[in-house]
């Protein structure tokens, strides 16, 4: 904390801090480990504080980001998540701790379901998540729209620069 305090106290309008904020620990629901104010902490320590109530959307996001660069002062932008979105463990300790089954997969209708809920396109939602998965078993061409634009998976340059 002596770090993020000295960050304040030298207004090192550079930094940015992503904190990921779903309210589940390794144990279970974080008030059984954690009762403190984030944003108000850094707020306190000279933070300019970003909280993003949607923060499973790509959108709202990379808006919070493009706000803290215009920042004077470090930003600590707060996500409040929902972790294992769209799988039967979502908001739970347990998908900390193990890992994702079969039965635990991510079907068409809960791609759409979170698409619409969180504003983004299907197909690059489906793409996201086959980042993250053993395996996939469907052809997107037929399951989702084909024109949808990819310049972030086949665009040239250095690889892993998908934005």
């Amino acid at each position: 904390m002596e770090a993020a305090s000295l960050a304040g106290t030298l207004k090192l309008a550079k930094l940015i801090l992503l904190y990921d904020s779903n309210e589940v620990s390794m144990d279970g629901s974080l008030d059984l480990t954690n009762r403190e104010n984030v944003a108000k902490k850094f707020a306190a320590m000279g933070w300019n504080v970003i909280t993003v109530e949607n923060g499973n959307s790509y959108f709202f996001c990379t808006h919070a980001i493009a706000r803290a660069k215009k920042s004077t002062k470090p930003t600590i932008i707060i996500f409040k998540t929902i972790i294992g979105l769209g799988t039967l463990k979502e908001g739970t300790s347990v998908v900390h701790n193990e890992i994702l089954t079969q039965e635990d997969h991510y079907e068409r209708e809960i791609i759409r379901t979170n698409a619409e809920k969180f504003m983004v396109c299907p197909f690059e939602l489906a793409l996201d998540i086959s980042l993250f998965c053993d395996g996939i078993i469907c052809d997107y061409n037929y399951l989702f729209d084909p024109h949808v634009y990819l310049k972030r998976f086949f665009a040239e340059g250095k690889r892993g620069e998908y934005l």
